[in-house]
């Protein structure tokens, strides 16, 4: 009878061995867990709870094992429970809810049903929301860096930096500060000496955006006064004299794209003011209408002139300025940045060889040349030369004197004074945009002054 005993007893405990395994492995997965794991019966007494729920509760297991919820809650150990709000309503439940130990967290119980169509076991999972959070930045953070990445490479496929040439510190700083500000529609005011590129870098800015509007450039010097307005607010028909049918402005031309105020310093005065309001409210009114727009662009500014100055002076409204200058960008002349003249050099060559259909290259003694000059009209100047040396040169190789500039070392050398000096760099610069760009319109366009002036001075000059 003993042995009989004794073998059943045996038999009972190999078969509990399995369940006990099991029951370990359990309470190892659970905690595994990263989130808190709180496990009731369908009554609402604590059967297991893992160790993220302990250290996010600051509370022992031993401390609920076999109690109810709610004289948990009444003693304070649990300020609220979920399972009895599962186990009332019958359906999951989630609440937001900051534990003892200060933190906020989401709680989620769900109901588990035997047979019987009863709930047999409710399963609370507790996740610490600042963990939530934190992962949602990454996310969003990881998106925002791989939209990044991916509009660069579709920039890079389109091969839109091709024309954005520079070796220099200087310049290097401006294209990552370009490319950084591209993302976000804040306003940008870029200064610098007429033909260093302040276009090229508001293009690139644009480009590198995610804007799906055109990128409107307005030249506000070139503009004759009396235009500017219409030019850029638009009009209805019926304004005023002439005005025969409604115009859209390059405001509204410029809508989900950029607009490119270059030589804003030039804006008069009830102009500013126009401005000024455009950026505060977005919206826009026609001249002859009674109708506001709303209008959604990016503004980048640029201008030539000590525009602080201007402000110091009155002669710029210092709400503007401060409204454009909220991520300035300052463009160092050609002058100053010397390591980027050979490669521009190079690349202007390269271009006109293209055009020309020959393998046209600069000899050392024109690239040390180059070097030496001082170039007061700055990377256009260095285009404009290149380009007329390229048709006028008898040879595939451009020599020093085939490229028909004065060093700065001469000018100085001939004396004449500043203003004789200048006077001559004018004129040179005057005769090769002539050259280039024939009629009065376009060689006020690249030289960002005004129509009137450029017709003014050419006659100063005796160049007409």
């Amino acid at each position: 009878m003993r042995e009989i005993k004794e073998s059943i007893l045996n038999k009972g405990l190999r078969a509990e061995a399995p369940y006990q395994r099991l029951h370990c492995e359990i309470a190892s997965l659970l905690n595994s867990i990263q989130d808190g794991i709180y496990i009731t019966d369908g009554n609402c007494n604590t059967l297991k709870v893992n160790s993220a729920w302990e250290k996010m509760s600051q509370t022992k297991e031993n401390d609920v094992i076999g109690r109810h919820m709610e004289q948990l809650v009444s003693e304070g150990i649990c300020s609220q429970s979920v399972s009895l709000l599962v186990a009332e309503q019958k359906k999951p439940v989630s609440i937001i809810h900051r534990i003892k130990s200060g933190k906020e967290v989401l709680i989620t119980g769900t109901p588990i049903y035997g047979e019987s169509g009863n709930i047999t076991t409710i399963v609370t999972t507790v996740r610490d929301m600042d963990e939530l959070n934190r992962i949602k930045g990454e996310l969003q953070d990881s998106k925002r860096k791989n939209a990044q990445y991916q509009r660069q490479l579709k920039l890079l496929a389109k091969n839109e930096y091709k024309e954005v040439i520079g070796n220099s510190t200087h310049f290097k700083e401006i294209l990552n500060l370009a490319r950084q500000v591209a993302p976000y529609k804040s306003t940008v005011l870029i200064t610098g000496e007429s033909g260093v590129g302040k276009e090229v870098i508001a293009k690139l800015i644009h480009k590198s955006s995610e804007l799906d509007g055109a990128f409107i450039p307005v030249n506000c010097g070139a503009i004759p006064e009396n235009l500017l307005e219409s030019e850029l607010f638009g009009f209805t028909k019926g304004a005023f004299t002439g005005a025969n049918a409604t115009k859209m402005g390059l405001i509204e031309a410029a809508q989900g794209g950029t607009l490119f105020l270059d030589e804003v310093a030039d804006l008069p005065k009830h102009l500013q003011v126009k401005l000024l309001r455009f950026i505060q409210s977005k919206t826009i009114k026609p001249i002859g209408s009674s109708k506001e727009k709303a209008i959604d662009v990016r503004i980048i500014a640029a201008t030539n002139k000590e525009i602080d100055k201007m402000v110091e002076k009155g002669t710029f409204r210092e709400d503007l300025f401060y409204r454009l200058n909220v991520i300035p960008i300052q463009i160092p002349p050609l002058r100053d940045r010397k390591e980027d003249i050979i490669s521009l050099a190079d690349f202007f060559v390269k271009k006109a060889a293209s055009k020309k259909g020959e393998n046209i290259q600069l000899s050392q003694q024109a690239k040390d040349f180059l070097l030496d000059y001082n170039w007061p009209g700055n990377v256009r100047e260095l285009e404009n030369v290149i380009e007329r040396a390229s048709v006028l040169a008898t040879s595939q190789i451009i020599n020093k004197g085939d490229l028909k500039i004065e060093s700065y070392s001469k000018l100085k050398k001939d004396g004449g004074g500043l203003t004789g000096q200048l006077n001559n760099l004018e004129k040179e610069i005057l005769y090769s945009a002539q050259q280039q760009f024939k009629t009065t319109r376009k060689i006020a366009r690249a030289l960002d002054i005004s129509q009137t002036s450029v017709v003014r001075k050419l006659k100063k000059h005796k160049l007409v």
